[in-house]
């Protein structure tokens, strides 16, 4: 199963490149999961992303690295249910705010975070 986490992390890899050259598609980005079943959509995915890496961490090179953003995938969706949508849309507006180059700092974490999961496959 390393083929999911390599794929995912060309995915995300492909993402953060977008949002560094355009800001905007991280801003089209949040808009569309702010809207309640989108969000609750992700909540689902972020469970099923962290049960997938956490059962088949043992077959990649890294495996701790993999077990790490499984389990931060399972509590992302556990403050999705948590905190609920109106608490996370209220949060989330304060980003929308911000400047591209703050936009641009996020997107070089996600490049990395793309980075480390295609090594660690």
């Amino acid at each position: 199963m390393t083929w999911f986490v390599k794929i995912l992390g060309i995915v995300i890899f492909s993402l953060g490149l977008v949002c560094f050259i355009k800001p905007l598609v991280m801003r089209k980005m949040q808009k569309f999961w702010n809207k309640k079943k989108n969000l609750y959509f992700g909540v689902f995915l972020n469970f099923l992303i962290g049960v997938i890496f956490l059962t088949n961490a043992s077959f990649c090179r890294i495996s701790w690295f993999i077990i790490l953003f499984g389990i931060l995938a399972i509590l992302k969706g556990i403050l999705g249910i948590v905190l609920g949508h109106e608490r996370i849309r209220a949060f989330s507006q304060k980003y929308e705010k911000k400047p591209n180059r703050f936009l641009r700092r996020f997107a070089v974490l996600i490049l990395a975070l793309g980075v480390g999961l295609i090594l660690s496959a």
